[in-house]
């Protein structure tokens, strides 16, 4: 009922020892029909998991209450969480990225975004595409560069603010 695609680090559940702030785990795309859901207990998802929607809608349960996300829109998840997510209409088109580390929570917590989905504008796809590549390479300069691809992404999921 989805067409799924996922990309991910060797040994995609052990924490690189490798210097860097955080790790870049995985990232994917799904594009889900009407009737798919999925359920993951949260003690299966020790990372950082950001979802840039394409088109569509989908249904999210957060720690303290549920979420709408549409298009354009960014929402994630802390390490730990349960994944508990729905599609709402015909259709749900997003991608994703994960990445954990002993700082992943800090490192996202320190952007300051709210916890419900927000509007980011157009996602950016090139980017995650281009992890997506990186992940696949396997270099020392490939990892270092996917932290800040991943970087990139989180800075345009701020959305647009005009200077004070």
């Amino acid at each position: 009922m989805g067409k799924i695609r996922i990309i991910s680090r060797p040994e995609p559940n052990t924490v690189p020892d490798f210097p860097e702030p955080i790790h870049v785990r995985s990232v994917g795309s799904n594009e889900s029909e009407c009737g798919w859901s999925e359920s993951v207990p949260g003690r299966k998802k020790q990372f950082v998991q950001l979802f840039w929607t394409l088109k569509g809608c989908g249904r999210i349960a957060l720690p303290d209450r549920e979420i709408v996300t549409r298009e354009g829109e960014v929402f994630y998840h802390l390490p730990g969480e349960d994944h508990r997510h729905r599609t709402v209409g015909k259709k749900w088109h997003y991608h994703w990225f994960t990445f954990d580390g002993p700082r992943a929570a800090e490192f996202m917590s320190s952007y300051g975004y709210s916890r419900d989905s927000r509007y980011a504008g157009e996602c950016p796809v090139k980017l995650f595409l281009e992890l997506e590549l990186l992940l696949r390479e396997r270099t020392p300069y490939a990892r270092r560069h996917a932290v800040a691809v991943a970087a990139e992404i989180l800075a345009l999921a701020g959305g647009e603010f005009s200077a004070r």
